[in-house]
């Protein structure tokens, strides 16, 4: 008989626990367990998680939940909750310690207990962090839910009091009186009889001791009570307490120290059997008596294992009621389901449908008619029409609150989903197909993903809570787990390093997992070099901050994941209070489709914010109505700028990867942007898919065809398999499977366990077809290489089209487009890279405005020329992007436009003095004085007159002040403001230069040493020849270390000169010496060699990157030469190292090692899940790099600018999804 440990805490008892519910499951199958328990603090939320690895391990799963209990107030002297600590360093003691009672679950009614509990306390602690729950609360939640059945409340729940609880403290205080009366008060209210649960952690004193746990026994057996063994697991292994100790101080906000380190942490562990029989022995003393508890304790398991599918329903799929998808009355909650909805719901989507097809024009096109039946009879089988019709009634409801809708991902490929409107692209067009989305042989629930506008994401969560209710909606969970930068800055503060201390450390280290915290200190050289490595006790934090690594440490509301059910869904998931009330379940998108729940998708994607402001932007200004769905998708002039490379702000398409790849591809049309977008992902680079496709789309070498019967799927790719579309075709016409089965074949080539069951399968049925041997292999090969890393055709048709529409509008309608990407910011770059672009497309940059400017970026007609009907516009600066102003305060100035004077000004718009001051520093009130003799800084001295004078007269009781009808003021004689002084506030307030480019104050500067050097800037890039060193300087704007063919780390460095973007990639040979620069850097000059490929495609390799101001400084003192003799020295040291770094390639010496900055050929990799060995520190955001604009010093420029400093460092962190 192997043990069931009956109270176990994973990670999900948040700061408590320090097991993942996975583990928990695999380590008690090692031990031989077959029944294991999962009851963590307060809540359910790994529940999910635990019943899939029981039935992976084949373990009989038990769940319950630890449950804090209000005190009845007899033991009021001793309530726990009433003796607090307080941290060492101020604030408040976080961790109440409240008495608790264990609940375990019984069949169905008692995991819909656990539900309701778990939903009772999560809400209650939502507005008080310390709420408990009483024994009415747990009485009232059982009634709710089995009123018939009420009398045998103990058939739902198990009730175990454990050394925590109120009971354990009154017999542990020589208060049996109160004891007994605890008991009777569960019999009583609950309707259950407790049974005592006993534990030993083999202190000294305290709850968890022998003595303690042999007392509790006494008295349960002389009070007729069950007993069980339990200990009370919060980690795995015996030397795993430390990160109890870490937890506990972290959740106290106390630091690690003897004194408040408990006993009973250093036995909390997942004990075995054997282990487990000892302390019942040392408890019992008496070996008869030990057995009896053990056997109890079996006992109670097995009467509290659950059966998934019986008891929670596992497996099982729930549908909103059809009632509600068919009425538009006021939600009842009597609509139920009825025996004949699943036919209604058919017939209702099979009219739906062929009314769509009329309305088209298809109804007698035969393809488009048997495509429609074929996808009917699907979703028939499947009894899934009641979903379909659900997404169906949201998107008309989205489309009625005015937001764009588009469908993403593989429902793009239904031709069912465009007929109902979800979609705007058409399958049929695209060749995409309905299996790659649903076929009766999915095992997993239908996905259906839809964009809408950003900025109306809360909207449609309303509008989709409003139709189907509370009952029926919740958002799902995003769980955070520790990662390095919050594990260093919780566990910092419990070693007590100080908060400087935490800073930096926290924030030198990439976003990288915290179990690489060591490795990335040995093998990243920007953080070798850093001051972090002379701190103390570094080794004691790492060991740490390790331990906590992927350990859930708080739960969010998910993004984009919304469930739709029927009215059961509160009995069957916690829902708990979110984001203005939206209902959030505890359960994270996987476990939601474990559980049978539809999850929907809304995604809030600013593109098609942007897309919206700039057709009201259109019809505001140029007075057209563009109906962008349905522009042509042969514009000539919008492809001629994609193939330009000039992409910034367009969907998909302005990443360094992407422009690069658009300038080699040269798109001519819709397919060409589906594939682009396709080839641009990690499985088709690390395939090297790319050359090949171009060399046969460009007729560089000819496409080759592994069989004539291929010809067809894949000459649209030039011979290249790109979409998982062409993997299907290629089983299908190969073997003779259904398109169903293809994708279920496709599917399991990613699956090393089960590739080898599908080459059986392919070669078997292919050679039975009459293919030979050696093209069978051929093709093997390729699928195998290329199937499982392809791209979804109906995810990249979705993709394209936003993609067309941005460059239909930027091409069109620039100043619109522009002024829609700076009040959305959609994209991957500063909003001052895109101001940069507006002014290359000459459109003018209009300064804020007091009169003009409003809370978005708009449109403003700056010349029009009547003598050529001509117009030529600008974008005014928007109130939004000023630091520090409220939305209120926003709203109230563009509510009392237009102001005649500052006092004005101030009297009505009712803002906070630093709002007023940060308008006349950033001079929106300059046209407004253009013609006084007055500037900035008299109207500082002007508006702190006002502020006196308002002081003055609030403590009078007036209400007002004399207003200057006026714009007029006396000059104090104080100087203008110069252009470095302007550019700073800039930069500061606004994180933009737009006065003058950060960079123009070196101009000087860059030119003479241009004579030296070869100085290019982004407009002349193309000019160059290939292989040759060209130097480039510019603000840097992004950085990026994605994964790569190789394995390496590569960071893609874009720099702004004004001109335009510069793209360069540094290899790790060249970060051993410039990494500190490339990531920790913000005004910078490079050098790199050129590479042309494909029409417009320009690359640059990185040499070298120096800090400008350091080169500056240099010719300051030594003169102009010596930069320029520095540069080139540098750069040529650099080639002679690449050439000798490559004649020794195969080496792993140390000398080898430390030239690639400690990731030479000996580096770890990761397997990331597109099947790369990437670095682990790629696809991350680098090392050093400020989560968002923010100012560090003010010592950066006073060398070239004789009157100001700008700041040191200029960050920017793009809140859109840029696709994602």
């Amino acid at each position: 008989m192997s043990f069931p440990h009956l109270q176990v805490a994973s990670g999900f008892s948040f700061k408590y626990g320090a097991i993942l519910p996975e583990e928990l499951v695999v380590a008690a199958k090692n031990q031989g367990l077959t029944r294991l328990a999962l009851t963590d603090r307060d809540e359910i939320g790994g529940a999910v998680r635990f019943i899939k690895s029981c039935i992976q391990y084949e373990i009989s799963p038990i769940l319950g939940i630890d449950l804090a209990i209000s005190p009845s107030g007899a033991l009021r002297k001793t309530n726990p909750s009433t003796k607090l600590k307080s941290p060492t360093k101020g604030g408040s003691y976080r961790d109440k310690k409240h008495y608790r009672a264990v609940l375990l679950a019984r069949g169905k009614f008692g995991w819909s207990a656990l539900v309701n509990l778990s939903t009772k306390i999560g809400s209650a602690r939502f507005s008080d962090p310390n709420s408990t729950l009483s024994i009415f609360d747990i009485s009232a939640s059982l009634k709710q839910l089995m009123p018939n059945g009420y009398t045998s409340a103990d058939s739902a729940l198990v009730v175990v009091l454990t050394p925590q609880s109120e009971f354990a403290a009154a017999v542990l205080g020589r208060r049996p009186d109160i004891a007994i009366g605890i008991i009777k008060q569960w019999r009583d209210t609950v309707g259950v009889t407790p049974v005592i649960a006993v534990t030993s952690h083999q202190s000294q004193q305290g709850e968890f001791s022998t003595n303690a746990a042999r007392k509790l026994l006494k008295f349960a057996d002389e009070h007729g009570l069950k007993s069980v063994l339990v200990n009370s697991v919060r980690y795995l292994t015996e030397k795993d307490g430390y990160i109890a100790d870490v937890l506990d101080a972290v959740r106290g906000l106390i630091p690690i120290h003897p004194k408040h380190i408990s006993q009973s942490t250093s036995s909390a562990y997942l004990k075995n059997t054997d282990q487990m029989a000892q302390i019942a022995i040392e408890i019992t003393q008496n070996q008869a008596r030990a057995n009896q508890l053990l056997l109890d304790t079996e006992l109670l398991a097995a009467s509290c294992s659950l059966n998934p599918v019986t008891d929670l329903a596992w497996g099982h799929i729930y549908l909103p009621e059809l009632d509600l998808l068919t009425s538009e009355l006021t939600i009842k909650n009597t609509i139920q389901h009825n025996p004949g909805d699943a036919m209604r719901a058919q017939a209702l989507l099979r009219t739906k449908a062929t009314s769509a097809l009329e309305q088209l024009g298809l109804d007698r096109n035969l393809a488009a008619v048997a495509r429609l039946e074929q996808e009917l009879a699907v979703v028939a089988s499947l009894g899934f029409a009641a979903y379909f019709l659900a997404v169906a009634k949201i998107v008309v409801d989205v489309k009625e609150l005015g937001s764009r809708v588009n469908v993403r991902g593989s429902a793009g490929g239904s031709f069912l989903v465009y007929l109902l409107g979800i979609s705007l692209i058409n399958p049929l067009e695209h060749g995409l197909l309905m299996e790659r989305f649903l076929s009766p042989n999915r095992r997993s629930l239908p996905d259906i993903d839809i964009d809408v506008e950003s900025d109306r994401r809360l909207d449609v969560y309303h509008s989709v809570l409003d139709k189907f209710s509370s009952q029926r909606v919740a958002a799902v969970a995003m769980i955070d787990t520790y990662r390095v930068r919050h594990a260093i800055r919780d566990v910092g503060a419990a070693l007590m390093f100080s908060p400087g201390e935490i800073s930096a450390l926290a924030t030198a280290f990439p976003h990288i997992r915290a179990r690489d915290v060591r490795s990335a200190l040995a093998d990243l050289p920007e953080l070798r070099k850093s001051s972090i490595t002379n701190l103390a006790n570094l080794d004691q934090l790492f060991d740490c901050v390790i331990a906590l690594d992927a350990l859930p440490r708080h739960r969010a509301m998910h993004p984009c994941g919304v469930i739709i059910s029927d009215a059961s869904l509160a009995t069957r998931v916690p829902i708990l209070p979110g984001i203005q009330d939206f209902p959030v379940t505890v359960f994270d998108k996987d476990d939601v489709e474990d559980l049978g729940l539809i999850k929907l998708d809304i995604l809030g994607v600013r593109m098609q914010s942007a897309i919206r402001h700039t057709l009201n932007q259109v019809k505001q200004v140029y007075e057209i109505e563009v109906e962008i769905d349905h522009v042509p998708h042969n514009d000539l002039g919008t492809f001629e700028l994609i193939q330009s490379t000039k992409t910034l702000g367009c969907f998909q398409i302005e990443s360094p990867g992407q422009r690069e790849l658009v300038g080699k591809l040269a798109p001519k049309s819709m397919h060409d942007l589906i594939v682009d977008i396709s080839l641009f992902r990690p499985g088709p680079i690390k395939s090297d898919m790319i050359t090949p496709f171009l060399a046969g789309k460009h007729g560089w070498q000819q496409p080759r065809y592994l069989h004539t019967d291929l010809i067809k799927v894949l000459s649209e790719t030039w011979g290249v398999i790109v979409f998982h579309e062409q993997v299907m075709k290629i089983f299908s016409i190969m073997t003779g499977c259904s398109l169903a089965d293809a994708d279920e074949y496709r599917r399991a080539l990613g699956a090393a366990d089960t590739q080898f069951q599908v080459r059986e399968i392919f070669y078997r049925k292919a050679l039975g077809k009459g293919y030979e041997l050696s093209v069978v292999d051929q093709v093997w090969q390729e699928l195998k290489s290329f199937g499982s890393f392809g791209f979804c055709k109906a995810h990249a048709a979705a993709f394209a089209l936003p993609t067309y529409q941005s460059a239909w509008l930027k091409t069109h309608y620039p100043a619109a487009f522009i002024s829609g990407v700076l009040t959305h910011d959609p994209g991957m770059y500063p909003k001052r890279l895109i101001l940069d672009e507006a002014r290359n497309l000459g459109i003018s940059i209009l300064p804020l405005d007091v009169n003009l400017s409003k809370l978005d970026y708009q449109v403003e007609v700056v010349l029009n020329d009547l003598s050529t009907n001509s117009k030529k516009y600008g974008i005014r600066m928007a109130l939004s992007d000023i630091s520090g102003v409220s939305e209120l305060e926003i709203s109230n100035i563009t509510a009392g436009q237009p102001y005649s004077s500052l006092s004005d000004f101030w009297q009505r718009a009712q803002v906070s003095r630093p709002t007023a001051e940060n308008l006349i520093k950033l001079g929106a009130f300059n046209q407004l004085y253009s013609s006084a003799n007055s500037n900035n800084r008299d109207l500082l001295l002007q508006l702190a007159d006002l502020v006196k004078l308002t002081d003055k007269k609030v403590a009078s009781g007036q209400l007002s002040i004399p207003v200057n009808s006026k714009a007029t003021n006396q000059s104090t004689g104080l100087p203008e403001v110069s252009k470095a002084e302007k550019v700073k506030t800039e930069l500061n307030l606004l994180g933009m230069d737009v006065t003058a480019h950060a960079l123009s104050f070196y101009y000087d500067f860059l030119a003479k040493l241009s004579a030296e050097v070869k100085l290019v800037s982004s407009a002349n890039l193309r000019k160059q020849r290939s292989g040759s060193v060209a130097y480039t300087a510019g603000v840097k704007v992004a950085i990026q270390t994605p994964p790569v063919r190789s394995g390496n780390r590569v960071a893609f460095l874009t720099l702004d000169d004004g001109s335009g973007p510069i793209d360069l990639a540094f290899f790790e040979a060249v970060q051993q010496d410039y990494a500190d620069v490339i990531f920790n850097s913000w005004l910078v000059l490079t050098a790199g060699i050129v590479k042309k490929s494909g029409p417009n495609g320009i690359s640059i390799r990185g040499l070298g990157c120096w800090e400008l101001q350091m080169l500056y400084q240099i010719a300051h003192s030594e003169g102009i030469n010596q930069v320029s003799d520095y540069l080139k020295t540098q750069v040529k040291q650099q080639l002679v190292q690449e050439k000798m770094n490559f004649k020794k390639l195969d080496t792993t010496s140390d000398r080898v090692r430390r030239r690639t900055g400690g990731m030479g050929p000996a580096k770890r990799l990761l397997l990331h899940a597109s099947g790369l060995a990437i670095s682990p520190y790629s696809d991350i955001k680098p090392a050093g790099t400020p989560m968002n604009t923010s100012i560090i010093s003010d010592s950066g420029l006073d060398f070239a600018i004789d009157d100001a400093q700008l700041p040191t460092k200029l960050w920017h962190k793009s809140p859109g999804s840029g696709g994602r």
